[in-house]
């Protein structure tokens, strides 16, 4: 995403490891949550870190939590601290590998967690479409707006 979307939504591919360790990974997203939200380990004694508020729709629940870092690195460890909200959520919205659920910021420290499009409900996979590198030496642009009806093909 760009621009201000990516300011107030994030989408968030469910892997076969979220589903297994009731995780969410958040990896390359932390731009998008407050600093002060990464907090130490829980084996750290020093555990100032402000939580964040994240609704979960479906479940009409407000969890509050944080980010927890390495113990070793203090690097972010790429998911929310305390995972069992995570494993109602999967459970109440039937969530499977392959499903997009979306992070979208209300203000600074509140969030809503929805589900944003289920491998089940869709027909085909636009994933793929995306995801997948093109072969061949076909055209890499197509302008649609070249002027009445006209297109363009660049290559």
């Amino acid at each position: 995403m760009s621009g201000s979307v990516a300011k107030r939504k994030r989408l968030l591919r469910v892997t076969a490891g979220n589903l297994r360790q009731h995780h969410l990974y958040i990896n390359g997203h932390y731009d998008f949550f407050p600093k002060d939200c990464i907090g130490a380990s829980r084996k750290s004694k020093n555990l100032k870190s402000k939580e964040i508020e994240i609704y979960l729709e479906g479940l009409d629940e407000i969890i509050r939590t944080d980010i927890a870092s390495n113990a070793k690195t203090g690097k972010p460890r790429g998911f929310f601290r305390g995972r069992s909200w995570v494993g109602r959520f999967y459970k109440h919205h039937k969530i499977k590998v392959g499903d997009v659920l979306a992070m979208e910021k209300l203000d600074n420290n509140r969030y809503r967690l929805y589900p944003f499009d289920s491998k089940e409900d869709r027909k085909s996979d636009w994933h793929v479409v995306i995801e997948k590198p093109l072969k061949g030496n076909g055209p890499t642009v197509i302008d649609l707006f070249a002027g009445c009806g006209g297109m363009l093909l660049s290559i």
